[in-house]
């Protein structure tokens, strides 16, 4: 063995390598069978380890041609052989390092989806008092939007109460929407409190299609979804925050509200022999394609009474039949903007 040096197998140099690389030294240039005898060694292993001497950069074949090789300066090979390694290591720490940070980042991640699973999902309400308190709550941190699916027209007092916390909503600049099933079209006072929220960047709708559940929406993030619990005779109502369950409700509201009427009907000014805006709304479900019984549902009127309505048009315009109506309607302006390609 070369006196003061130690065997580095992180240098690609072992034992056995060494000590060739010993009687390299000692006898150059040599061939494997004379190293073999010299180490005590097989020629296969001596063979095998020449060729890591030479892969090193510690060895090279004899210029003669006659298959024997020669030991190579070490010193600035070996200085090459640790910058390297150097390199190589710096390499594996770094890798390490991502590595760490990478379970760690799996830890966490595995931590909050169980957490998550096991955590409960909704709260559930019970009575009139506890469902209040909760939207108050709820309200109270709503910063955009508030959507409410609403199955029962409310009573005048009713709006009025509320309208206090809504006024509030709308200085902190919430959007209020509110869909409502076609009856509370007659409401008077719904129809004032439409246009007071119009005025405030809200709005009330209404639609002739069923709403299968009163719910209401507080940036399209938390939903709180009402329902008539049997066991306790009473309302009832969960909070839900699952995301996914949010973003169907959500998208149930907007499709309920792209195809519904505003509430009050838009004042449109009207040529003089043009509809009034009952009839503009008549029109526009008809352009849109409602049956008169449909139509009746949306407007929260009687059949009998859009039928009436559509025959005055007609005769008045000195038309034939509906189908002419629909067309001129189209043709001279007079279908909603808003609601004229819902359908």
């Amino acid at each position: 063995m070369v006196d003061g040096v130690r065997p580095d197998r992180s240098l690609g140099v072992d034992d056995a390598t060494l000590a060739v690389y010993d009687g390299l030294v000692r006898l150059q240039p040599t061939g494997a069978a004379a190293l073999a005898e010299h180490v005590g060694i097989d020629e296969q292993a001596a063979t095998d380890a020449l060729a890591r001497l030479v892969a090193a950069g510690l060895a090279r074949v004899h210029d003669d041609g006659s298959g024997r090789f020669r030991a190579e300066v070490p010193d600035g090979v070996l200085d090459d052989l640790v910058s390297s390694r150097l390199d190589a290591l710096d390499a594996s720490a770094t890798a390490l390092r991502e590595a760490r940070d990478l379970a760690a980042r799996v830890r966490t991640l595995y931590h909050a989806v169980t957490q998550s699973r096991n955590a409960l999902e909704f709260e559930r309400l019970v009575g009139a008092d506890e469902i209040s308190t909760r939207i108050a709550e709820l309200s109270a941190r709503t910063t955009t939007s508030l959507e409410g699916v609403m199955t029962a027209v409310p009573k005048a007092r009713m709006i009025e109460q509320a309208r206090e916390s809504e006024e509030r909503l709308v200085r902190r600049g919430v959007v209020l929407r509110s869909l409502y099933r076609a009856p509370a079209r007659r409401s008077d006072a719904l129809a004032n409190h439409g246009t007071w929220l119009a005025e405030h960047g809200g709005q009330i709708r209404t639609t002739a299609r069923p709403l299968p559940t009163q719910y209401v929406l507080f940036d399209r993030t938390v939903g709180l979804v009402a329902f008539h619990d049997r066991e306790l005779a009473g309302p009832a109502a969960v909070v839900l925050s699952t995301r996914e369950v949010i973003a169907c409700l959500g998208m149930l509201f907007d499709t309920l509200w792209e195809a519904a009427l505003p509430l009050p009907a838009p004042v449109v000014v009207a040529p003089d022999d043009g509809p009034t805006p009952h009839e503009r709304e008549i029109l526009t479900l008809m352009h849109a394609g409602l049956k008169d019984e449909a139509i009746a549902r949306e407007l929260g009127v009687s059949t009998k009474t859009v039928r009436r309505i559509v025959s005055s048009l007609t005769e008045r315009l000195g038309l034939k039949d509906r189908f002419s109506l629909g067309v001129l309607a189209g043709a001279r302006g007079w279908l909603d903007d808003a609601t004229a390609d819902v359908r």
